[in-house]
């Protein structure tokens, strides 16, 4: 790890707010996923698994779990936009 450091000739504190730059960059751009469906009241849990990259089996485990909370319209299950954002924002 510390070759790492010697090529690209950075401190850990900087690349420390590399990663953070990226992983802001990240959330960002999944926020702006969600902004894309603003006009849509409710999400399907394909939908719902495709913007945070995840199985849909882990969305029925956040569902399972009450990570994220599921309306049911018929036979299907949506999720509130509101709730599936709330999982993007940090809880302090």
């Amino acid at each position: 790890m510390n070759i790492l450091f010697v090529v690209l000739k950075k401190t850990p504190e900087e690349v420390q707010v590399r990663i953070l730059k990226r992983v802001q960059s990240q959330i960002d751009q999944l926020r702006s996923k969600f902004e894309l469906h603003l006009s849509t009241q409710y999400l399907s849990q394909k939908e719902v698994s495709f913007l945070y990259n995840v199985d849909v089996r882990t969305i029925y485990d956040w569902r399972k779990n009450q990570k994220l909370k599921a309306v049911n319209i018929g036979r299907r299950v949506f999720f509130h936009v509101r709730e599936v954002a709330k999982l993007l924002t940090p809880k302090n």
